[in-house]
């Protein structure tokens, strides 16, 4: 099951939920939520992006130079 399924799924759910007896704060915190849902689905899918090899060895380049940082300044 996609996301966008998921989410579609849980929309409908909270509106079934939505309409049945609860709590002003309930109701509305339910609102709430179908609101952000229903945003969500309104946005176009979007492919996922991930790191490139580059981008890791910058990251772990980074995260170096702060250890070494950390450690000199630990042991001065």
């Amino acid at each position: 099951m996609t996301d966008r399924e998921l989410l579609a799924q849980a929309l409908e759910t909270l509106a079934a939920v939505r309409d049945t007896p609860a709590s002003k704060d309930e109701i509305q915190q339910a609102w709430i939520v179908s609101d952000l849902l229903r945003r969500r689905l309104a946005q176009p899918d979007r492919e996922w992006v991930g790191l490139t090899d580059d981008d890791l060895r910058q990251i772990i380049l980074v995260a170096v130079g702060v250890a070494e940082a950390k450690l000199k300044e630990k042991n001065t």
